[in-house]
């Protein structure tokens, strides 16, 4: 979607400002239509994060539940899984800036 492909090298420009880190990690839980679309965007787009495997259990369970009504949707959890921060908050669209924003404010 255009807004992922406008927002993946951001991601990628602030998950390289912090080489060794080992305060966070990306997780890319992607809405691709199938499996070779996913891999060929995440190579294109030179993405060194993990991903679940599309359509897996784990893919479809974390998509269904951290998932919002906007794609790209950013969403910052805790060790223990609980979200710190999300794209939408009660249906309102806060943006990835802020979830970003709120990451750098932990680190």
């Amino acid at each position: 979607c255009p807004g992922c492909v406008a927002f993946t090298p951001k991601l990628l420009e602030f998950y390289n400002q912090y080489p060794g880190r080992t305060e966070f990690e990306i997780l890319f839980v992607s809405n691709d239509k199938n499996p070779a679309e996913m891999s060929a965007y995440m190579k294109e787009s030179s993405m060194p994060w993990p991903a679940l495997r599309l359509g897996s259990r784990a893919h479809i369970d974390t998509y269904d539940k951290y998932s919002g009504r906007w794609i790209p949707c950013l969403v910052l959890l805790d060790e223990k899984g609980e979200v710190i921060s999300h794209t939408e908050v009660n249906g309102e669209r806060r943006g990835r800036d802020k979830v970003l924003e709120d990451l750098k404010q932990k680190l």
